[in-house]
């Protein structure tokens, strides 16, 4: 009997960014919620390790502040739980995804940041969102 070793492959972790995101750029759903659509597309094969946040300007004006990285269907697919960016940060990890994280097919990640009242009572914000993964 022969044996072969298959010498795994070399992955390159690749990293999308979109710097800048105020939190004027986010829609008021009229609710408690508000969402950005960020301009950076993930490719179809994609496989997301996780996300997290830098240079976090924290979401203030209202009581709570806290944030999801979904795929516009799917709040939080592409992280687990709903951290804080209430206060100024200067990186926070948003954890592995919490759905599916082979892509189909393309995707534009939205943020959802939460309040405690109207999303209109933030009145400050602003942060750095990164995806890391590799294609497949």
């Amino acid at each position: 009997m022969s044996t072969v070793l298959i010498s795994p492959a070399v992955v390159d972790l690749v990293k999308y960014e979109e710097s800048g995101i105020l939190y004027t750029d986010f829609a008021d759903g009229g609710g408690t919620t508000g969402t950005y659509q960020v301009g950076f597309t993930l490719p179809a094969r994609f496989y997301v390790s996780h996300c997290e946040v830098v240079d976090v300007t924290g979401f203030t004006g209202d009581t709570t502040a806290t944030i999801q990285v979904g795929d516009g269907s799917d709040a939080d697919r592409y992280n687990a739980g709903t951290p804080s960016v209430l206060t100024t940060i200067v990186g926070l990890w948003l954890g592995v995804p919490a759905g599916i994280k082979h892509l189909a097919t393309e995707n534009r990640p939205t943020i959802t940041i939460t309040g405690g009242a109207n999303f209109t009572a933030v009145s400050a914000g602003a942060l750095t969102l990164r995806v890391y993964g590799y294609m497949t």
